[in-house]
């Protein structure tokens, strides 16, 4: 890890052409910054929040598709009428949803900057 790439790094400065101990450099500096990308990864995947912010981002583009997908429908003049809600109730709906995750953001964003 970390000492084992100082330790050639002290070697490097002693004898800065040697092929084989610049080769043992890289390697322990290699190793380190794969360590460091797993656990900045680790850190980001098990913050506070992450899973639920993963989870509607899933469901936002999910619903992003089906809206496609009607739009697209409805340019064939092959959309299939809604029995369950209206327009006005599908409207509603969205700016409830919208209104609910502007009350949350604030939340995610101070949940995100604290420690786990």
């Amino acid at each position: 890890g970390a000492c084992h790439m100082l330790q050639a790094a002290k070697q490097l400065a002693v004898n800065p052409r040697d092929p084989a101990t610049y080769q043992l450099y890289s390697g322990h500096s290699k190793s380190l910054s794969d360590s460091i990308k797993r656990l900045v990864s680790s850190i980001k995947d098990s913050a506070p929040g992450q899973k639920e912010c993963d989870s509607g981002i899933g469901n936002l583009n999910r619903t992003i598709r089906e809206l496609d997908q009607a739009s697209l429908e409805a340019m064939r003049q092959n959309l299939a009428p809604r029995e369950h809600n209206t327009l006005k109730g599908f409207q509603e709906q969205m700016i409830t949803s919208a209104r609910e995750i502007l009350d949350r953001v604030e939340d995610i964003r101070q949940a995100a900057k604290q420690e786990p």
